[in-house]
């Protein structure tokens, strides 16, 4: 490879105003429901897996899958996916305050100097992008949680066995009869969940959430710097760079999700068990022991990669095609 290729090859970030908002927004919204689509099913297992006590239901990712479709019908792999894509409009927060603090970050004079300041800019953006948007998206997020483990359909597949009814009922905090529309039912869980906590329990683990999304966002953003930047200069010409864009977000998401799964498991148990901290953290490791850092995550593994390498390469390709002209030369895909 020559070396123009090698400076071709180089990591080049589009910033926020290298892009036309009028395109970059629209497209931006559209990708993330389709993306969230595709990734509901295995997102709603996760949550399963992670509320179960041991193996009480479900003995992995795909035996879940096996049995919800089976008992619960297609319907039953998207419980509550309408309540849960309304953080698709959440997503455009998110990037927004994302793109616009790393930008305020590398503008920094101080920083002009730091031979790390993008690794930092990216941190703190992520950091700063979760805080605004997890404000905005738990109590969603505890609206469909509970919506994922409502183990009933009326047109499901085959009947389900009493002693898998019991248990699927022990997973639910709160019981409530799906029946009638689903909006009904999204307005009973918010009725029940107002009931016994008020405003409050639409926040339950709103601290813990911040805490592994917070810091799972501050840590994916710079970990997939760090491999593209690596990737990039020692991929092959002929590789679009957005494909090695895609396959750093995967490694990034490994590395992230692998940090925090104690926090997430911890996270989903207070949310839906409505316990405190101490008390969750206590019956979560006197129930699981040691597997309190793996229950889950492979479920979250199988979750992230595909999910972080479209929602990369869907950006990436969103922000080529939002370019101003100016800059549409300076950037390779």
């Amino acid at each position: 490879m020559s070396e123009e290729e090698v400076v071709e090859r180089k990591l080049r970030i589009v910033q926020l105003d290298m892009m036309d908002k009028r395109k970059y927004y629209p497209m931006s919204l559209g990708s993330s429901l389709l993306v969230r689509f595709i990734q509901y099913p295995l997102t709603l297992v996760r949550t399963r897996l992670q509320v179960q006590h041991g193996k009480d239901v479900y003995k992995g990712t795909f035996d879940a899958l096996v049995k919800i479709r089976a008992t619960e019908g297609l319907n039953g792999l998207y419980r509550g996916f309408g309540v849960h894509s309304i953080q698709a409009v959440n997503s455009l927060v998110y990037i927004s305050i994302y793109e616009n603090i790393r930008q305020i970050m590398m503008n920094q004079a101080n920083l002009q100097t730091f031979e790390y300041k993008s690794y930092l800019s990216s941190f703190v953006g992520g950091f700063s992008a979760s805080f605004v948007s997890q404000t905005i998206a738990v109590p969603t997020d505890i609206v469909s949680q509970h919506m994922m483990l409502l183990g009933q359909n009326k047109q499901r597949a085959e009947p389900v066995p009493n002693k898998v009814k019991v248990k699927l009922e022990r997973l639910q905090g709160i019981h409530i009869q799906e029946k009638g529309k689903k909006v009904d039912v999204v307005k009973a869980i918010v009725s029940e969940v107002y009931r016994k906590e008020g405003v409050g329990g639409f926040y339950r683990g709103y601290f813990i959430s911040l805490s592994v999304y917070g810091l799972g966002s501050s840590l994916w953003w710079p970990f997939y710097e760090f491999y593209a930047n690596n990737l990039v200069p020692t991929s092959p010409h002929w590789v679009p760079q957005t494909l090695v864009h895609g396959i750093s977000a995967s490694m990034a998401g490994i590395t992230s999700v692998t940090i925090t799964n104690s926090m997430e498991l911890v996270r989903v148990r207070m949310q839906v068990g409505r316990s405190d901290f101490k008390d969750t953290v206590k019956k979560t490791w006197r129930e699981e022991g040691l597997g309190i850092f793996t229950k889950g995550l492979t479920a979250r593994i199988i979750n992230v990669v595909p999910f972080s390498f479209l929602i990369m390469t869907s950006y990436s390709t969103i922000k080529h095609l939002s370019l101003k002209d100016e800059y549409k030369e300076q950037v390779h895909w």
